[in-house]
């Protein structure tokens, strides 16, 4: 009787589950590939990049924590679902919390890069108790603090011409110019080319919407609530051109009210940290992941 009683308890509780799960709603901005067995650590794309940007490292990685490659929808020839118009950032970020709600993640380590950076620090603002740790690439909590600007409002004007301008120029006009902006953030010719390659196949209207949230989004308000480590790697090839002293300053400044942070740069890398010194890249990720 008490075996009967065990198995029909048993099978009610999957029951929910699996009616739970399959009442979630289908993400309709982001996709994921899930590849490898341990922790999980999700792992965040950046501004028109595909999941190839973690190509080398989810190799290194697999082994020993189960990854949750995200690819945001309109990024790098992936369908652009509902990112087809209207703010991206904040609604990405809200998209992966409910998969990990959704998945019942315990908790995962989330790393960002660029875009995904914010993404990720958005979703840590909005959902501390989700998130066990943080990593940020080469992104900062305001993207107007390279230009001087001091706040959000200040860099409006300018983000809604360059929104205005990029929703207008056909999608092969705004392909035309991404190996020349590739070049600027990756070492390698054969590294620019893949680089250029997700840019040219991200549609430009997505690229556009989210390019204006990066610029009018000020996360510094938050930074000093988030309760979980945060880890900021910087590229030493400052993309805005700064001299090092003025970026080693301007990254030092900008995460300076994270309770438990620490900011470390890059040395030998553009934008695309991983791909130009993977070595230096994999160390800091290891040391993160493994961290207390």
């Amino acid at each position: 009787m008490r075996l009967s009683t065990q198995l029909a308890t048993t099978v009610a509780a999957l029951t929910l589950c699996l009616g739970s799960a399959a009442m979630a709603a289908p993400p309709t901005r982001i996709t994921a590939q899930v590849i490898g067995y341990g922790p999980d650590v999700i792992l965040v794309t950046g501004l028109s990049s595909a999941e190839l940007t973690w190509g080398a490292e989810a190799a290194r990685l697999k082994d020993h924590y189960r990854l949750h490659l995200i690819q945001i929808a309109g990024f790098g020839g992936a369908a652009v679902g509902a990112n087809d118009a209207g703010p991206v950032l904040a609604p990405v970020a809200a998209e992966i919390d409910a998969y990990i709600r959704d998945n019942r993640l315990q908790r995962p380590a989330v790393i960002g890069h660029s875009l995904g950076g914010l993404v990720a620090l958005e979703l840590a603002a909005a959902h501390p108790k989700d998130v066990s740790r943080l990593m940020i690439l080469d992104s900062l909590p305001f993207v107007g603090l390279q230009a001087g600007a001091t706040s959000a409002a200040q860099l409006e004007p300018q983000a809604a011409a360059v929104r205005a301008q990029l929703t207008a120029a056909p999608q092969a006009a705004y392909a035309a110019t991404t190996p020349a902006t590739a070049a600027q953030m990756a070492a390698s010719p054969a590294d620019q080319a893949k680089v250029a390659a997700a840019m040219a196949a991200s549609d430009h209207r997505t690229v556009a919407d989210a390019l204006y949230d990066a610029m009018t989004s000020d996360l510094r308000p938050a930074l000093a609530g988030l309760p979980m480590p945060v880890t900021v790697l910087y590229a030493a090839k400052s993309s805005a051109g700064l001299p090092q002293a003025a970026s080693d300053a301007l990254y030092a400044k900008a995460y300076a009210d994270v309770p438990h942070h620490s900011v470390q740069r890059v040395d030998g890398a553009a934008h695309f940290l991983m791909l130009d010194q993977p070595a230096a890249f994999d160390a800091a990720v290891q040391a993160f992941l493994a961290a207390k």
